[in-house]
């Protein structure tokens, strides 16, 4: 995309509204009047006043950089982020900046669409409004909590709190409630406070009068009044609210305890093992990728404690570039090929040289992704390309309370220890379909003594029997940690139990608490029969992974939360959750004229519990479409199947799907029947699928997958 056409996609993620507008504009051009007279007072100012301008501005400096690389966008990111921090004490800028940085083009392009159906959403809402019909309403509502979920899982929590917000003023404002409708609404102001929370952001005037009105609709649901009906109050009484609640007793730090400071010191490993996420696995082909074209220098921009830059200089001949910013710079030879081998790479951080490890690997002719032979290899001819695979090598130690504690950075950003998500990466092979990319987040791991089992990492750890806070400081060089007052610390336990084939067990189920004990995630796995201790509170199925067998011919799966519900731990109490089988195929459907449209790239499967699995490789989906006269499946026939893609196939694909990824698109099975050449589509008339469905006999990994009829 040119830079020109990506900036018009830019002006669509200013605030909404005239009135927001000329707020943007205001404190735009007064805040860069302060940055330009060096008025750091003044900087602050603005942003107390202009919380969300400077929010709205700094995404749009975070996509010109992401775009363009300029120095000056990324000059400008910093420096609001210092202010910010000294201003409000929080991360939300960091936030921000982790998500967009992994936004590409078509990223960009769907976040513009988002924000589209989000300003339409608002619009439908007045129109409802006015109409006072119920489908109106209705309209509203499931647009504002489809954009919402679309956001969320994109990654961008802000945004996405504004539209659950929406979808509760849908609700207040609608003329009929049933109890269900009550409960949503308690549910979603939940919801948009988690939002809120995980991106460190509830100093905001907006998000206090937001949480007092959610206060008050929570209050009223426990009397058991209506929201949106003015309630009969007696004289002289009111709500009386405790602001503090029973959290003012959690997690306090051990009297007299101090934060006790650890340096890390860091190195290479020496072998490549499997991590929790499936872009730190040990098959090279699911790293993440830089691209060279000729012999111009190639900045890792994802990486953030300093800049990271790779150049070719000849076939097989691999720099790093020491000091980007200088044109005589010291270059620093690199052994990359076709065996993956971990090694140091040189750069610049704080105007001294400092190093950082990595595994590389290069593809060759024949790369074998899911049954389909790619050729990977570099060229040095008429076309001078090479695409590198690289993962972080580094391993970050120090000692907690006596006990050896190793850091994992398995986003390769360059710093360690942040939340389970911090770091989103786009991705097609999610079930989200071929034209729009989903978030796939991440997970640092740890791992303490000597435990073989990887653990994600958490800002609360138990060690022997005392519980700690942890904080990683300066980016990698220290770590903080701190004993918590056991009283403070109610426990509970949740157990994992595993129903069905056992090539579908999952090596990782990372769950993490979303109320006053986030930054809290641990691995259900680990646990083993007598389950995980864990400190109260409400849990969520975050992330998992299953791999059996050894890269590169080892099979794989991810695991998402999918419509699975919150786990709730009370103290002393065990919660049992119970995943598997029975697995169902889920999918999307469209309409196109007279014809239901289904398309292969959009199907997951569900497990018990709501979960979903997705990204399998290399034992793709490959199921038949099935119709039924009811949701029983009555009279079910068969209208088509799928299969995985073979020989040269791949090329066809390609030229239907320019933009999307080639590793993506082996994930991506076809139809079997096609008679117009290579497609994941099947189209069938209206009147052959009063009820329609996708099942697989068997799956080498999972099993029966039954139908779910829409």
């Amino acid at each position: 995309m040119a830079l020109s056409g990506v900036l018009l996609v830019l002006l669509f993620l200013l605030p909404q509204g005239l009135g927001a507008q000329r707020n943007y504009n205001l404190f735009v051009k007064q805040w860069n009047s302060a940055v330009q007279t060096r008025d750091k007072k003044k900087e602050a100012r603005l942003l107390k006043t202009y919380p969300a301008e400077a929010i709205s501005h700094f995404r749009l400096l975070c996509d010109r950089y992401n775009i363009s690389g300029a120095n000056a966008a990324a000059e400008a990111m910093e420096n609001m982020k210092d202010v910010w921090a000294q201003v409000f004490g929080t991360k939300t800028l960091q936030f921000i900046e982790n998500m967009r940085s992994e936004l590409d083009s078509d990223g960009l392009k769907l976040m513009r669409k988002l924000d589209i159906r989000r300003r339409q959403a608002w619009g439908l809402l007045e129109v409802a409004k006015k109409t006072k019909k119920p489908e109106d309403f209705k309209k509203a509502r499931d647009e504002m909590m489809a954009v919402a979920n679309a956001l969320e899982e994109l990654g961008e929590k802000l945004q996405a709190a504004e539209c659950v917000l929406g979808y509760v003023t849908v609700l207040y404002e609608s003329p009929k409630k049933n109890k269900a409708d009550v409960q949503s609404m308690v549910e979603a102001l939940d919801r948009y406070e988690r939002l809120h929370k995980e991106w460190d952001w509830t100093k905001g005037k907006a998000f206090k009068r937001n949480q007092s009105w959610a206060k008050a609709i929570r209050a009223q649901v426990k009397k058991g009044q209506t929201p949106g009906k003015e309630p009969q109050k007696k004289k002289g009484q009111g709500i009386k609210l405790d602001p503090h609640g029973e959290n003012q007793k959690l997690g306090k730090f051990l009297k007299g305890s101090k934060w006790v400071k650890e340096d890390l010191y860091i190195s290479k490993m020496k072998k490549l093992e499997e991590g929790i996420s499936f872009h730190a696995s040990a098959w090279p082909l699911a790293w993440r990728g830089i691209f060279l074209e000729g012999a111009a220098p190639e900045p890792m921009d994802g990486f953030k404690d300093g800049p990271v830059t790779i150049q070719r200089l000849g076939a097989s001949k691999y720099v790093a570039v020491v000091d980007r910013d200088n044109p005589k710079s010291k270059k620093v030879p690199l052994k990359i090929g076709p065996k993956p081998r971990s090694m140091y790479v040189p750069y610049i951080k704080d105007d001294e040289q400092t190093e950082y490890a990595f595994w590389f690997y290069i593809g060759g002719t024949q790369v074998e992704v899911g049954g389909v032979p790619l050729n990977l290899s570099p060229q040095w001819g008429r076309e001078k390309t090479a695409l590198i695979f690289y993962r972080s090598a580094s391993i970050l130690s120090c000692k907690i309370a006596g006990q050896e504690v190793k850091l994992y950075d398995e986003n390769f950003n360059g710093i360690v220890g942040e939340d389970p998500g911090s770091v989103i990466f786009g991705d097609y092979r999610l079930g989200g379909g071929l034209e729009k990319v989903q978030g796939h987040p991440s997970v640092d791991s740890m791992r303490i003594g000597g435990d073989k089992h990887l653990l994600p990492f958490s800002r609360y750890v138990k060690l022997g029997d005392n519980w700690y806070r942890l904080r990683v400081l300066r980016n990698n060089e220290r770590l903080n940690y701190r004993p918590l007052d056991p009283a403070t610390v109610p426990t509970g336990r949740i157990v994992l139990k595993w129903k069905g084939p056992s090539k579908a067990k999952p090596k990782h189920v990372i769950v993490r608490e979303m109320g006053f004990f986030k930054g809290a995630a641990f691995d259900l796995v680990a646990g083993g029969r007598k389950g995980v201790e864990v400190p109260i509170g409400e849990y969520e199925i975050f992330y998992g992974r299953i791999y059996n067998g050894k890269a590169p011919r080892a099979s794989y799966s991810v695991l998402l939360k999918g419509k699975s519900p919150s786990i709730k731990v009370e103290a002393g109490k065990t919660v049992t959750v119970q995943m598997g089988a029975p697995f169902h195929l889920e999918f999307e459907k469209k309409q196109e004229g007279r014809n239901i449209v289904m398309d292969s790239s959009t199907f997951w499967i569900r497990g018990n519990f709501g979960v979903k699995y997705t990204s399998l490789m290399p034992e793709v989906l490959e199921p038949e479409l099935v119709s039924a006269k009811d949701q029983n499946g009555k009279g079910l026939r068969k209208l088509g199947s799928w299969r995985r893609l073979e020989g040269n196939e791949m090329n066809s694909l390609r030229r239907k799907y320019s933009k999307i990824p080639i590793l993506h698109l082996a994930f991506v099975p076809i139809n079997k029947d096609t008679k117009n050449g290579i497609t994941p589509l099947i189209k069938v008339p209206l009147d052959k699928a009063p009820f329609i469905g996708i099942r697989q006999a068997k799956h080498k990994m999972f099993g029966k997958l039954l139908p779910v009829w829409k």
